[in-house]
């Protein structure tokens, strides 16, 4: 954590002094020692990416927004820069770092240049306009960064995804469809194998509003094809003012579909005055079992969208964990994203936490964002999978997660032996 610590306040006073952060509150960086062979790295990947442009207030927000993530995801000098760097050429094309952030975890992974970027930007925020559930987002996004889809692919996937919502199409068939139907040569010379994919996997896309979309999307397409990289955002820009309302408008179409999160009121406050719990109720939490439960994932590594001991995210292995056999809450009550878990029980206080508590988090500069969720384990432990460590616990009391808690959930009416 201090290692980390270390790397972002050099990040700082190299690229801009500290009289030119008018009074930005760093005091959680003031006492650490920096070595000087990281201060030579950073300056030299900093100004490599951005050059005189690090000088500018917008590369002073944005890298302001990522300090939190950069703690939370340990990324390294040369992450740090790239960072700043893709996110400043999203920022010009009109697309904000909140709808971006959560590729932080993935960026290590992604193989595209600064064009890629923008078109996997915009992918973001169309998904986000579109409401397409977070779940299905995530496991398309790992699915095509692992294959190294680049950015134009990316978008066009991500689209029909988008699309297929308003046909009522089995999503997760729809999704292998998609990762199998775009599947093209690796930076293919041959512009008109793209689209056809696209008409293809659309073609019996027959509602009013998919047929309407359809049209457009692929006339967008066209024109990103092959943009140069001084007017990729321009053009961006233009994608967004033409198709915004086409993508807003899906998210009212699958309200009808989407599952209630609230649990009933049995469910929330456990069995009335004077009824047991009986040791079967899922409700009743083994102590026993959660740790059993909890040994096993330890030490599995992170891998965004995923959720199985060959690799899982945060929210992954919350669930995985949650409805595993030996605790036994059932698979429809646990939803799949951390921000739909959190959302679920009943709110409780970090300092009344149980053993079996959701815990949530925040990276991001909207704190009521949900980034990162654990499980209590008492006595100030949470066990979560870490994308830089894996599944492991550590203490609620660390400063990061002191700073970053916003809000628990409680599942269990009981905690017993």
């Amino acid at each position: 954590m201090i290692q980390t610590f270390k790397i972002i306040l050099i990040h700082l006073c190299l690229v801009f002094s500290f009289s030119i952060l008018y009074g930005q509150d760093l005091e959680i960086l003031k006492t650490t020692d920096y070595s000087n062979q990281q201060k030579l790295l950073i300056k030299h990947e900093v100004r490599k990416r951005l050059g005189d442009e690090a000088n500018e207030k917008e590369v002073r927000d944005l890298t302001l927004a990522l300090i939190p993530w950069a703690m939370m995801e340990g990324l390294e000098p040369s992450e740090f820069a790239r960072d700043i760097y893709l996110f400043t050429q999203a920022r010009k094309a009109g697309i904000s770092f909140t709808s971006v952030e959560d590729l932080i975890p993935v960026l290590s992974k992604f193989k595209g240049d600064e064009n890629d970027f923008v078109l996997l930007a915009l992918a973001m925020h169309e998904s986000e306009k579109a409401e397409l559930p977070l779940h299905l987002r995530d496991k398309f996004l790992s699915g095509v960064i692992s294959k190294h889809w680049e950015g134009l692919r990316i978008l066009t996937g991500m689209r029909i995804l988008i699309l297929s919502r308003s046909e009522k199409k089995n999503s997760e068939e729809m999704l292998d469809s998609i990762l199998k139907g775009l599947s093209l040569p690796q930076n293919s010379k041959n512009k008109d194998l793209l689209l056809s994919a696209y008409r293809e996997l659309t073609l019996d896309f027959q509602s009013k509003k998919a047929s309407e979309a359809k049209a457009k999307i692929e006339t967008d397409l066209q024109a990103l094809q092959g943009k140069e990289k001084t007017k990729i955002a321009k053009q961006v820009l233009i994608s967004k003012r033409n198709l915004g309302e086409e993508f807003s408008s899906f998210g009212a179409l699958e309200i009808k579909e989407r599952p209630k999160l609230e649990w009933s009121l049995e469910d929330l406050q456990g069995p009335g005055p004077g009824e047991a719990v009986e040791s079967s109720d899922w409700r009743m939490l083994s102590a026993k079992a959660m740790k059993e439960t909890v040994k096993g994932w330890i030490g599995t590594r992170y891998v965004y969208g995923a959720s199985s001991k060959a690799g899982t995210d945060c929210s992954g292995f919350t669930r995985s964990v949650l409805t595993d056999k030996g605790i036994a809450v059932p698979n429809q009550m646990v939803p799949r994203s951390a921000r739909d878990q959190a959302k679920i029980g009943s709110a409780t206080s970090k300092s009344q936490l149980a053993l079996g508590d959701l815990v949530f988090f925040s990276a991001s500069p909207n704190q009521s964002k949900i980034t990162h969720v654990g499980l209590s384990m008492g006595e100030g432990n949470f066990v979560h999978a870490s994308s830089s460590k894996g599944v492991i616990i550590q203490s609620l009391n660390e400063k990061w997660w002191t700073d970053r808690f916003t809000s628990a959930r409680r599942i269990f009416v009981k905690v017993g032996k």
